[in-house]
């Protein structure tokens, strides 16, 4: 890209020697002008792909290492925070693919963790159960209602 750069001032700068010889106008002057347009709108738009892949490239990975359980959710939030902050902005595509990501990854890591609490309580009631203690499974279902909801199946099956 610098290659790029170098050769676009090499052209400004013959081009307006050029103009001061031929005029601003002359027909070969302003080719070379939508020339040099044309060659720092490619830049800029290499440039631009460059960081667009970069912050995919970093998303993705982070997004990986989430899903196999080798890095927390936090990583994926630092990759999107990342892009969000970075000239892609917060309605950059990836940005909010990035959001709904995190939303579900969270959403789901909530439900895991609900079903995983109240499969403990279950398991807890029914060892209170077997053991037909009426005091202890009195509490047992107190702490059961205090922790899932006392309308919940579980603590009212008890």
């Amino acid at each position: 890209m610098d290659d790029t750069r170098a050769a676009q001032d090499a052209l400004a700068a013959a081009t307006r020697d050029f103009s001061y010889v031929l005029g601003a106008g002359h027909v070969e002057v302003e080719i070379a002008k939508k020339q040099i347009q044309k060659l720092r709108a490619w830049d800029e738009n290499l440039r631009w792909r460059e960081v667009v892949q970069w912050h995919e490239h970093n998303i993705a990975a982070a997004l990986v290492a989430v899903e196999d359980g080798s890095s927390d959710i936090e990583r994926l939030e630092q990759a999107v925070k990342r892009a969000h902050d970075s000239e892609l902005g917060p309605g950059h595509a990836l940005v909010l693919v990035g959001k709904d990501c995190i939303t579900q990854l969270r959403k789901r890591a909530a439900v895991t963790w609900l079903q995983d609490n109240e499969e403990r309580h279950a398991n807890m009631l029914q060892q209170v159960m077997d053991t037909g203690d009426q005091d202890e499974l009195l509490k047992a279902i107190k702490v059961c209602a205090e922790a899932i909801g006392a309308s919940h199946p579980v603590a009212e099956a008890a």
